[in-house]
């Protein structure tokens, strides 16, 4: 199949084998994302799962002859890790009642009385879960390791 639009072109490609690194990802159990980008004979990838399947997948390339680099790793919280469950049904409730909306459509006196808490208790227990959510935003975004992302086939 052969897809153009002016100075670009779209392929699709059928194997009767798996390509390489989908192989080495079917094999380390560990999912690749898509698109893959490729120029130049070097794909960029990004795969999400757990440190013993990165490993994995690390060892398959390496087992067939690719070359690659990793640009960054990073670790990702599941929510129920981030914030207690009081937090996390004060925030749920400031986001429904329309606290944090621009124009704000909820006091946070209006929110303390909704949800039966004192305006003070209801104050500290959002900037807590605030603070929480805005480091660990901060702490997620990538910082690249000196390194290239490149993935080369073997010649």
């Amino acid at each position: 199949m052969l897809q153009q639009t002016e100075g670009e072109a779209t392929i699709q490609i059928e194997t009767m084998s798996p390509p390489l690194l989908q192989s080495a990802a079917q094999r380390s159990g560990m999912p690749i994302e898509f698109p893959v980008t490729i120029s130049n004979g070097e794909a960029t990838v990004d795969a999400t799962g757990s440190h013993d399947r990165l490993s994995e997948l690390g060892t398959q390339l390496q087992n067939i002859g690719l070359e690659f680099h990793v640009e960054y790793i990073q670790e990702r919280l599941h929510t129920s890790q981030l914030l207690s469950e009081k937090q996390q049904q004060l925030v749920r409730a400031a986001v429904d009642h329309g606290y944090y909306d621009t124009p704000r459509t909820c006091s946070l006196t209006e929110l303390a009385e909704d949800v039966g808490i004192a305006k003070s208790t209801c104050s500290e227990t959002l900037h807590r879960a605030e603070e929480t959510m805005i480091k660990q935003f901060m702490e997620d975004l990538p910082t690249p390791i000196e390194s290239d992302t490149r993935i080369t086939a073997p010649e």
